[in-house]
């Protein structure tokens, strides 16, 4: 198939390649106070509200799961007054607890 013209409603923005395989990068203003970077905007202008957040929350989700001992550690440490714990993991940045 031959791939969509950019400023098309298949591919609205130059962000919007690989929608279709979720392979793009949600626009964080689109639904809020509006894009004003035009079909030039390197996130994608397809996505539903939310988007973001929701993938942000299942890429957390993963990570917890993935590593649940050092999130317990954590969760402990905080709760007995520890200074905060940084854990580096190797899904992404450090992330880190107050």
């Amino acid at each position: 198939l031959p791939e969509a013209e950019v400023g098309s409603p298949e591919r609205p923005t130059v962000g919007s390649w690989g929608h279709n395989i979720g392979k793009c990068k949600p626009c964080a203003f689109l639904h809020t106070k509006g894009c004003k970077n035009g079909i030039e905007c390197p996130f994608c202008h397809l996505c539903d509200r939310g988007e973001k957040k929701r993938r942000q929350r299942e890429k957390w989700q993963h990570q917890r799961e993935q590593f649940p001992h050092q999130f317990q550690q954590a969760y402990l440490g905080a709760a007995i007054g520890m200074q905060p714990l940084h854990l580096a993991t190797a899904a992404g940045p450090p992330l880190c607890w107050p």
